[in-house]
């Protein structure tokens, strides 16, 4: 069964909650596609600015199955 879903971007937005957005639905995304003890957990997920550079800090942990 193939399941299809639409997202749709109402304007208007700007970068940053796109980006936000954007993150949410990935995470959403690997967090149903993956069981049995597989995934990914997601400790932190935040913004950092650091000598004039701004990006998006993920502390992460990869639970993986032989």
């Amino acid at each position: 069964m193939v399941l299809i879903k639409e997202f749709r971007v109402l304007l208007p937005l700007s970068v940053e909650e796109y980006q936000v957005g954007q993150l949410f639905s990935v995470a959403e995304a690997s967090k149903n596609e993956t069981g049995g003890g597989e995934g990914v957990e997601v400790l932190k997920n935040e913004p950092y600015e650091k000598d004039g550079e701004r990006g998006q800090y993920t502390h992460k942990i990869y639970h993986l199955h032989r």
